[in-house]
């Protein structure tokens, strides 16, 4: 959140702290690291508890700010290697892409490709994909956040649209979002034909 702030000048919550502590993990007993952040509290409803109830202009500039943010981080190049921000070395690459259990890590902008594209062929063996689907060709890396759903943006009382939980944010090839924002926009209809309508890319 701070580097979509201060790099891209995204509107999100201002972050004040961020600590570590041991909490309950899933199993009687275990004890996981917790990450935790202190961040500016934005009132206001998400864009899928108020969709329904917006009219086609309040909608259309919900849509608009979304669309700006997006244009704004896929056009972005970065000069940083794949997956999480300031991530580990054995950190997996999580999110809509890589499974439930994570992914990699990947080294390389070209590792990442391969994996993917070993994907397509097991799709392909197992007849979930034509013979003839395309190949990915990753060329740039771009901020990313990887769970663009109408959950994810509040709407401020003066109609500022801001975007939370960056959970998943990395860095990955432009597209990744659009093909997010096809899964997840199912609970507010007409919010992802209306983002894709204000696209420019």
């Amino acid at each position: 959140m701070i580097f979509a702030a201060k790099s891209l000048l995204l509107p999100v919550p201002g972050v004040h702290r961020t600590f570590m502590s041991d909490i309950p993990g899933d199993s009687p007993g275990e004890i996981v690291e917790g990450h935790f952040i202190v961040m500016d509290y934005i009132s206001g409803p998400t864009v899928d508890e108020c969709w329904d109830t917006m009219d086609q202009t309040q909608r259309k500039s919900v849509a608009r700010q979304v669309a700006s943010m997006l244009e704004k981080m896929q056009t972005t190049s970065l000069q940083l290697p794949p997956g999480p921000i300031w991530r580990t070395n054995n950190q997996k690459f999580e999110g809509f892409w890589f499974t439930d259990y994570g992914a990699g890590p990947f080294g390389t902008l070209k590792d990442l490709e391969d994996w993917c594209n070993h994907k397509i062929d097991v799709c392909i063996k197992f007849k979930q994909l034509p013979d003839d689907s395309e190949r990915f060709v990753f060329r740039d890396l771009v901020l990313t956040h990887q769970d663009i759903a109408p959950r994810n943006f509040i709407i401020d009382k003066d109609g500022k649209v801001w975007m939370i939980d960056w959970g998943l944010a990395g860095v990955y090839p432009p597209g990744v979002e659009q093909a997010v924002l096809e899964v997840y926009a199912y609970s507010s209809e007409g919010f992802q034909e209306m983002v894709f309508a204000e696209l420019t890319l």
